[in-house]
């Protein structure tokens, strides 16, 4: 199943993101007009020339700022949404829908896809991957060391950020999935060193999707409980840590329950932070 993009939300940020723009525009184009205004009085003062008694009509600073954001910062906005939605994602197929007779519970067999990850602290969800989402993108696009070249490589984009932690006690670790436009048997050395690279196992989860961007710790512990429920319900076993993950793409949540049937218990494994050679 391929992520698609929330056009309502990318419609809201480049509508918002053009009004910034203009405001910017707006203000530096009447900045321009008052350092020039400053030259021409100078020049005026000594060379009295034929420009000197020209009126600039007040319309003339906004509508250099207008076509200045329709022929410049426009078509730069307007890419952002279809990146976003060119950034990779992990495939996954729909082996039931309705686990457990509960609606919106699907069980999903996720193929292998490579991680950068890393431990990450904070208070709730959405600070743990505020505090990783940084650093994790910074080696995707260029915090890294190619050790065949010795250069920086710039992956891709990537769509799907995971926070996981293993049992109590354990660290909650942060997981960026890396871009596969380009099949690598090695992957960039990071230069943060308290990032590593590893992989995801093709896993069967219970998962269910939230819109929106990531909530509350309390409606994610709702929403696990549910998932739970329904692969109970279903007889699956659960295994392994719960993880959450947020598609950025799509502007969505999903949470995911690693489990497994009696006939496929040796398809569940971990992610393992494995440091690049």
């Amino acid at each position: 199943k391929r992520q698609g993009l929330s056009m309502g939300g990318c419609a809201v940020g480049l509508l918002f993101g053009l009004f910034l723009a203009y405001q910017v525009l707006n203000f530096f184009v009447w900045l321009a007009a008052k350092v020039f205004g400053f030259g021409a009085v100078m020049v005026c003062s000594k060379y009295p020339m034929g420009f000197c008694y020209w009126v600039v009509p007040p319309w003339v600073k906004p509508a250099v700022a207008l076509f200045l954001l329709v022929t410049g910062i426009a078509p730069l906005l307007a890419s952002i949404p279809n990146a976003i939605s060119g950034a990779e994602c992990p495939t996954y197929v729909v082996e039931q829908e309705a686990l457990g007779g509960v609606e919106g519970v699907q069980l999903r067999r996720y193929e292998s896809f490579p991680v950068a990850q890393m431990e990450t602290k904070g208070r709730s969800a959405r600070e743990r991957m505020q505090n990783a989402f940084g650093r994790l993108t910074g080696y995707v696009t260029s915090m890294n060391k190619d050790p065949e070249t010795g250069r920086k490589v710039n992956l891709g984009i990537s769509g799907f950020l995971m926070i996981r932690k293993d049992g109590s006690g354990q660290p909650f670790v942060a997981a960026l999935a890396l871009p596969q436009k380009e099949t690598r048997k090695v992957y960039p050395t990071p230069l943060d060193p308290q990032i590593s690279v590893g992989t995801m196992e093709s896993t069967l989860y219970a998962g269910t999707t939230l819109q929106g961007g990531l909530p509350e710790d309390s409606v994610l512990e709702e929403l696990v409980d549910s998932v739970q429920d329904a692969a109970e319900a279903q007889g699956l076993r659960m295994k392994a840590a719960i993880v959450i993950c947020q598609v950025m793409g799509e502007f969505k949540t999903e949470v995911l329950v690693p489990v497994a049937t009696e006939s496929d218990l040796a398809t569940i494994v971990d992610v393992i932070a494995t440091p690049a050679d």
